[in-house]
């Protein structure tokens, strides 16, 4: 296995385990960039939709600098840059879950609004 595999089973597994931690509370609570603080399900479709799609470029940005961080042997500082790599790791966990639990929002909703619309003619039974 490699080590980008590695890394991926690890923040994969410590994603899951805290958007676990996430759903014990009633409703998460997303919070924007401008501090107001907002839960998943009072967020339009459009903030959901934009907010998957910022958590992804975080993550892949992220992931690119977790893996950058990990060619380096530190020199003299290896705690520096081994504390950076870990907070690093435990930042993208964060936003996996995160961004599991609204394509999971997203997900109610669309199955929502298809129970909820009016069957054409040739779809009645």
């Amino acid at each position: 296995m490699s080590f980008g595999e590695e890394m991926h089973d690890d923040l994969d597994d410590a994603a899951a385990r805290f958007r676990e931690i996430l759903k014990l509370h009633a409703t998460p609570i997303w919070t924007t960039k401008d501090g107001r603080k907002i839960p998943i399900n009072k967020m339009d479709d459009g903030h959901v939709e934009n907010t998957i799609n910022f958590l992804g470029r975080a993550i892949v940005a992220g992931e690119d600098l977790a893996f950058t961080l990990s060619l380096f042997d530190g020199g003299s500082d290896p705690d520096g840059l081994e504390n950076l790599e870990n907070s690093t790791g435990c930042q993208l966990a964060v936003a996996k879950a995160w961004r599991g639990i609204l394509i999971e929002e997203q997900a109610k909703r669309a199955a929502r609004r298809e129970r909820t619309r009016p069957k054409m003619p040739w779809e009645r039974q």
